[in-house]
């Protein structure tokens, strides 16, 4: 068996168009089984590079940030694609490293605010 799989398009142009809609659907189910398998994987492993990514349910339960305030950062652009998170299969997944760098960074510049504002109130 080859490694290599076929271009999309090859593949798309070379089936016929009544088979489609089956491929369609269970192109569907391999894309949301690798993605819960990878979000499965790295709730399962510490300590290797996989096991820094999580989704964004878990990333609610270890930041205490509520989902729709992530979504909103994500579509603020506070939170970078291919920084941050990261979209495999279609499923949004964050790298645990760099969130936690994020927002010791976002403390950080809210504690500075804090205090050149103390300062000019003095």
């Amino acid at each position: 068996m080859s490694d290599r799989l076929p271009e999309p398009a090859e593949l798309v142009d070379s089936l016929p168009s009544e088979s489609l809609p089956a491929i369609i659907a269970q192109a569907a189910a391999i894309q949301a089984r690798a993605a819960a398998r990878l979000a499965d994987e790295a709730r399962s492993t510490s300590g290797d590079k996989l096991g820094q990514y999580v989704s964004i349910a878990e990333l609610v339960r270890r930041s205490s940030l509520a989902e729709q305030t992530i979504r909103n950062l994500m579509n603020d652009g506070q939170l970078l694609e291919g920084e941050h998170y990261f979209r495999p299969c279609g499923r949004v997944v964050f790298s645990w490293p760099d969130f936690e760098r994020w927002m010791r960074d976002r403390k950080s510049g809210r504690a500075r605010e804090r205090r050149r504002a103390r300062g000019r109130q003095g």
